[in-house]
């Protein structure tokens, strides 16, 4: 008898084999920018041993992404790549 995860983890294995047949209809693409937590790093120590590690800041800053949506299968992928391409006489990122 199968366990719940095992049992899940059929269903997105079941869900990308799916998606990977479908003829995908992009929508048009989309700013979507990506929000990122600023992190710095500080320096622990016990006696002489001594590392750095990260620790979020609480501040946020957004990093360029573009989107593009399949609703036949409901897949969307994201892409940060800024070099963009010709299609129909109108430029979007490349994916």
């Amino acid at each position: 008898m199968k366990t719940r995860l095992e049992e899940l983890e059929e269903e997105i294995r079941k869900l990308k084999h799916e998606q990977s047949l479908c003829r995908h209809a992009w929508q048009s693409t989309v700013y979507d920018p990506e929000r990122v937590e600023i992190k710095k790093e500080v320096i622990d120590a016990q006696g002489v041993d001594i590392w750095y590690r990260e620790v979020g800041t609480g501040m946020y800053t957004t990093k360029d992404r573009w989107s593009r949506y399949c609703p036949l299968c409901g897949k969307k992928e994201y892409t940060y790549n800024t070099e963009k391409v010709p299609i129909q006489i109108k430029l979007v990122p490349k994916f």
